[in-house]
Formats: C-alpha cells, structure tokens, sequence
C-alpha cells in the first residue's frame, strides 16, 4: 500500500514538473553566427527571453561585435536572418555582426584573445541577455541586460 502511494505521488509529481522544466527550457530566442577567426571555428550565440521580444523596438538591430587582434584572419561560416523563436521562425529582430581590429598585438601562440560586445535595444523593459562563445573545446558565457552594451573577453584556444 505505501509503495502504491510513493509511485502515485511520484507520477504526478513527474506529470507537474515535466512541463514546466519543458517551458523553461523554451523560453529564449536566439541567433548564433558562426565564425572562423584565426582558424578556429568559434559559435557567438546570443539569446534573449520571448517574453522580450516586444520590448525590442521595430526595425531595429541587435548587435554583436568581434574584437579581434590585428593580423589575425576572421571569415563569417554562417549568419541568420535574426533571432529565432524556440520553435522555429524569426522574431523580426535583425542580428548584425560586425568583425573589427584592435591594435593589441596577438602575443600568444596558443591563444587568440578577443572580446565580444553585444547590444540589443530596448523600448523599456529591461531584459537578460545570455551571451555564449564556444569552440570545440571550450564555451564562456556571460549575462547582460537588454539596452546595455557588455563585454565577454575570451582567450580561443588554438
């Protein structure tokens, strides 16, 4: 009888938090430029919650922008339309991605430093958003607001 009712509590427990954790995990948009700099293919996915998506002022651009130093080769692999619904199709919210060059000398042969600044305005609400760059080998994120520019520095292994 008390196992009967460890395995009833246990089921509708599961059939409680099996949605939520589902919506949680589908709540952000995202957009993910795929880039080769200095030979190592480097994924700059940003994200930022649904909810936020009309927040975003219309026609308008979230930015990312790629510091990297001179002398270094950087090509763009792959860039989308703009920020992705969970599910499929674009929000409206154009995603550009600039690359520029510092004047900081890459004095590392093992390492390439950068620095990533992301912007997504806002009309009023203040929102996150989750910056992720990774390689094969190794993924830095950070967390910003909606209508703020901020910086990831990252060393990319070579």
């Amino acid at each position: 009888m008390k196992a009967r009712l460890i395995l009833v509590l246990l089921v509708v427990s599961l059939g409680v938090l099996v949605p939520v954790l589902t919506a949680n995990a589908e709540d952000f948009c995202g957009d993910d430029p795929i880039l080769l700099i200095g030979g190592v293919r480097t994924n700059v996915f940003i994200q930022i919650p649904v909810s936020a998506v009309p927040s975003v002022p219309a026609n308008s651009d979230a930015t990312i922008t790629v510091e990297v130093p001179r002398g270094v080769e950087v090509s763009v692999i792959k860039e989308d339309k703009g920020l992705k619904y969970p599910h499929g199709g674009y929000t409206g919210i154009r995603v550009t991605t600039t690359i520029v060059t510092s004047n900081a000398v890459n004095g590392s042969p093992n390492l390439i430093p950068i620095k990533v600044t992301v912007y997504v305005p806002t009309t009023s609400q203040q929102f996150p958003v989750l910056l992720t760059v990774s390689t094969e080998t190794s993924e830095e994120v950070k967390t910003g607001a909606g209508g703020t520019p901020f910086t990831l520095q990252v060393n990319l292994p070579k």
